[in-house]
């Protein structure tokens, strides 16, 4: 199971290969958002709402979001996902 870090020193433990699967997401479906999903857990608790911008190109920016889905009550964390994915399509 993949874990962040409260830790943007760390790159809050985003692997490289994590971002680079989303980059390539990025470039085959032309997207300006992304999103990487990680377990909750209460450490992370303060990187609830983290979201920020790569600059791919001088015209190009990608919004990369942090949602976290908490296992122990997955129902209302998919429920949470599906209303803020419908509020952004």
């Amino acid at each position: 199971m993949k874990k962040l870090k409260p830790d943007i020193s760390a790159n809050y433990g985003i692997s490289h290969a994590d971002m680079y699967q989303m980059y390539a997401y990025y470039k085959k479906y032309h997207t300006s958002e992304i999103w990487l999903l990680y377990p909750f857990y209460s450490d992370v608790a303060e990187l609830k709402d983290l979201t920020f911008k790569v600059i791919q190109d001088e015209d190009q920016v990608v919004n990369v979001s942090i949602m976290f889905v908490d296992l122990e009550h997955y129902q209302e964390s998919v429920s949470e996902l599906f209303d803020r994915l419908s509020l952004n399509a």
